[in-house]
């Protein structure tokens, strides 16, 4: 059996500054939005991968913040060929960056900025891309 990466999906407080956020600050595409069992489901596409991000639904208590590691999701993560020059962006538009850019091994250079809702993304710059073999 072969598996394949289809989606990260969130939940977030406000769609449409979600949609901003992810448009202008990474380029991401809305493919549209649809009902999820009583929440608003916004689906967009980066770099070929779904981003959904859903509304809380009637039911649903959301409560954390986000600020914490918990056991759940943690972060995912954006490519990019220049970590510096994209920090100096994001950071340019307003965005927290969390952590500045690092070298985490040889040829592996990390930052993270929060997205809307605490979101943590990761925006790294890989000199050598990831062996797939």
């Amino acid at each position: 059996m072969k598996f394949g990466f289809d989606h990260v999906h969130l939940v977030g407080s406000d769609l449409d500054a979600s949609e901003r956020f992810y448009r202008d600050m990474f380029g991401a595409e809305t493919v549209g939005r649809r009902d999820a069992s009583g929440a608003s489901n916004l689906m967009m596409r980066l770099d070929g991968i779904n981003l959904f991000i859903r509304s809380p639904r009637p039911t649903e208590s959301v409560q954390a913040d986000g600020t914490e590691v918990r056991y759940t999701y943690d972060h995912f993560g954006v490519v990019v060929q220049d970590l510096h020059a994209a920090i100096d962006e994001l950071r340019a538009k307003g965005v927290k960056v969390l952590q500045e850019p690092r070298t985490v091994r040889p040829g592996t250079h990390v930052a993270f900025i929060e997205g809307p809702d605490h979101t943590r993304i990761e925006v790294l710059q890989r000199d050598v891309p990831v062996d797939d073999s």
